[in-house]
């Protein structure tokens, strides 16, 4: 029986035609024998390249689904390539080379290339199966911890308006606590800051990068970052229009890291959260949870407001049900109502996109300030609570250029009329809920007030927050300092200081620290004492609740993420 080589051999050299048979190499024979190599000279770095990208464990079904798919996507190029190059070369010594370099010999060398470029690509990931344990150390505050998120409060806006207005509500907090500005990160975009505030890492780590996604039909339906590489742009497209990825909104999949309330939150200690960005669908912890989802309308032009609503917007799933009349759509705003922050003639019409922007950030914002008042009411008196209102950054993208806090900016005079108000009041009623909302925690109650980032004049009459400028700090209660030069904090600051006031070191992967200069009286000896730990686990692996979307819901959704 002839071996494997004598067989090889007689294929390479025919004994009729000898080693000259290698001059008329056909295009058939390189495409068949060497694109599979060049398929895994290319496809076994990308594979290791991405799997590091979004944290996925090279074992792993998910990381052999990738390589998969990118072995399989590289094959059919790779083979038209070889035989276009073997059809092309020229007889005589180049082509005898090129006839040796194309055997199967070269699927050998080819892994082993790939294995050295991957080492340029390769970074380690740690997933453990389970999150650790942490370890707990006395709580520094043992009542009530409160996070306002605000969305858009800005610290140079802020410094106008207080300048401009006497305001009651601003001046009780500023007499209470702590006032000063809270540095972001870029891209300043809300999901990527939100996502930061609430694990203490940034973004190439929790995985919320963009305020969307791609899922890959393909790899059963796996969620995906792609890596910023050499024509990735055009990549994108291609995996489009051939319907091998979908694009779709940022969810709590996309967070691979786990928030303050999963961590913190016991069952003699529960956590309400309300609002967050990446919150849908609800994974279960100890506490209750309303996603970012719950308050979603399908359209915001030609006046339709019909709302189309992903199920299992709440954690405990049977708590929707009870909350569900808490939801003010935006029609049912009266134009009374819009005048509180508007000045409109008896002429003007309610269909200008600032009114539109005003009507949708409101109906959400009284939307949850209920939901948080509520949960205040009837929650654990030693409870961490999480609230998130978005409105005032809605407003300000559309209505910061008429604002009279901005003089200098140059605007049409009818526009200042009607809207160069609606900054100020919109600010007036957020600090005017957010004491509500002091009041109503109580007098022991520890509060935190962030906001993801500020705004800034881009263009001539152009308000963005494209280059990171400073939010809003605020800090409550818990024998606050009120005076002395402004603390340094970050976004990166918020969920350390959270899990060391509620008896958590914070981990060693968080790039903040605890804020324990805020807090002069209360007890950090227990902080410096405790082990760090490592890392308080990866949350990708752990979503044991998954729930359908509706796709004209996440189409819509899409839709209002683009404006």
């Amino acid at each position: 029986m002839a071996s494997l080589g004598t067989v090889y051999s007689r294929y390479r050299f025919p004994p009729q035609a000898g080693p000259a048979r290698c001059a008329k190499l056909p295009a058939m024979r390189a495409a068949t024998f060497s694109a599979p190599g060049l398929a895994l000279l290319v496809s076994i770095p990308l594979t290791l390249h991405v799997c590091a990208y979004n944290e996925l464990p090279l074992l792993s079904r998910d990381a052999a689904l990738i390589f998969g798919f990118l072995f399989l996507a590289a094959l059919a190029p790779a083979a038209l390539v070889l035989a276009a190059v073997a059809a092309a070369a020229p007889s005589g010594p180049l082509r005898r080379r090129l006839a040796r370099l194309l055997e199967p010999r070269p699927l050998a060398l080819a892994v082993v290339a790939a294995a050295a470029l991957s080492a340029f690509a390769w970074r380690p990931v740690l997933a453990p199966a389970e999150p650790p344990t942490p370890s707990i150390v006395p709580a520094a505050h043992a009542g009530r911890l409160l996070l306002i998120g605000v969305d858009g409060l800005c610290w140079e806006t802020l410094r106008r308006w207080r300048e401009q207005e006497r305001n009651q509500d601003l001046a009780w907090l500023l007499e209470r606590g702590y006032f000063g500005p809270l540095d972001t990160i870029t891209p300043t975009d809300s999901p990527l800051v939100w996502t930061t505030i609430a694990t203490g890492v940034p973004p190439e780590d929790h995985g919320v990068k963009s305020f969307r996604t791609f899922e890959f039909p393909a790899l059963d339906r796996m969620r995906l970052e792609i890596p910023p590489l050499p024509g990735r742009s055009y990549l994108i497209r291609a995996l489009m229009r051939l319907k091998l990825a979908e694009l779709r909104p940022v969810s709590s999949f996309d967070m691979r890291r786990r928030p303050f309330w999963e961590i913190a939150c016991r069952p003699e200690r529960p956590c309400d959260v309300v609002g967050f960005w990446a919150t849908w669908p609800p994974q279960p912890f100890h506490g209750r949870l309303v996603s970012d989802r719950f308050y979603f309308v399908k359209s915001r032009g030609g006046g339709t407001w019909e709302r189309t609503l992903d199920p299992f917007t709440t954690f405990p799933p049977q708590m929707e049900h009870r909350l569900a009349p808490f939801r003010i759509a935006p029609e049912e705003l009266s134009r009374e109502r819009l005048l509180e922050f508007v000045d409109l003639s008896e002429t003007d019409s309610a269909s200008d996109s600032v009114l539109t922007e005003l009507r949708y950030g409101l109906a959400m914002d009284e939307t949850y300030f209920q939901l948080a008042e509520q949960f205040l009411d009837d929650g654990a008196r030693n409870g961490l609570f999480a609230f998130y209102f978005r409105g005032l950054d809605v407003v300000s993208h559309p209505a910061l250029p008429f604002s009279e806090l901005y003089p200098e900016v140059p605007a049409p005079a009818e526009q200042r009329r009607r809207f160069g108000k609606l900054v100020s009041r919109y600010y007036g009623y957020v600090f005017s809920r957010i004491r509500r909302l002091v009041e109503r925690a109580g007098s022991d109650a520890l509060v935190l007030v962030a906001s993801d980032h500020g705004f800034e004049r881009e263009k001539e009459a152009y308000f963005n927050h494209h280059f990171a400028p400073p939010g809003v700090l605020l800090a409550l209660g818990g024998g606050a300092r009120r005076a002395a030069p402004p603390v340094e904090a970050s976004v990166y600051d918020i969920t350390p200081t959270l899990l060391w006031l509620a008896g958590y070191p914070p981990s060693l992967d968080m790039r903040g620290r605890p804020l324990v200069d805020l807090f002069p009286e209360l007890d950090r000896s227990s902080l410096a004492a405790a082990e760090r730990p490592r890392s308080y686990g990866y949350r990708w692996r752990h979503l044991p609740l998954k729930a359908p979307s509706d796709p004209e819901s996440e189409r819509q959704m899409l839709e209002l993420l683009r404006t």
